[in-house]
C-alpha cells in the first residue's frame, strides 16, 4: 500500500533546499543594497565637508576660531597639525581634516599675485571620512569612505 504524504527524508531534504534560496535571496539583496547605503553616506558626507568649511573659515576671519586670521593668511597649514574635528549626522560619526596653503607660481614658488596678502588667496581643502580611524583606510565592501572640498580665499582686510 502506498502512503499519501511526504517522507521524512523528503520533507528534511525540501526544507534544505528552501534555506538555501532563501539565503541566497537575502545575500544577494544586502549586495544590492550597500552601494545605496554608500551613496547615502556620501552625500551627507560632501554636505558636512561643506558645512565644515563655512564654519571652519568664517571662525578664523571672524576671529573665534582657533587660530587667528592674520596667522591664517600668513602661513602655510597650521603650525603644528591640520584643524580636525568630529561631527555625527544621522547616527554616523563624520572626522574631519582642514588643510591650507598659500597658491603659488608651480614655476617659481611665489605667491601668485606676489608676496603684498591683498593679492594673495589661500587654498583649503576640508578632507572627511566616516567608519574608519583614517581618511586612508578603506573599508572591505565599500572601499574608502571618505569626501574632499576646495575652496579658494582671497584675502581681504575687513574680513
Amino acid at each position: 500500500m502506498k502512503s499519501k504524504g511526504f517522507s521524512l527524508i523528503e520533507l528534511v531534504i525540501s526544507m534544505a533546499v528552501l534555506a538555501s534560496v532563501g539565503l541566497l535571496v537575502m545575500a544577494t539583496l544586502a549586495r544590492m543594497l550597500k552601494p545605496g547605503q554608500k551613496a547615502a553616506d556620501l552625500s551627507t558626507g560632501v554636505v558636512v565637508a561643506q558645512s565644515v568649511m563655512e564654519e571652519e573659515v568664517h571662525a578664523i576671519l571672524s576671529g573665534t576660531g582657533t587660530m587667528s586670521k592674520i596667522d591664517f593668511w600668513t602661513n602655510d597649514s597650521p603650525p603644528s597639525s591640520p584643524i580636525t574635528g568630529n561631527i555625527t549626522v544621522g547616527g554616523t560619526d563624520y572626522s574631519y581634516r582642514m588643510d591650507y596653503r598659500t597658491v603659488r607660481d608651480e614655476t617659481t614658488g611665489d605667491p601668485l599675485g606676489g608676496t603684498e596678502l591683498e593679492k594673495q588667496a589661500k587654498k583649503v581643502d576640508i578632507t572627511v571620512w566616516w567608519w574608519n580611524a583614517t581618511a586612508e583606510e578603506t573599508r572591505e565592501g565599500y572601499g574608502q569612505l571618505q569626501t574632499r572640498t576646495t575652496q579658494l580665499f582671497l584675502y581681504h582686510p575687513s574680513l
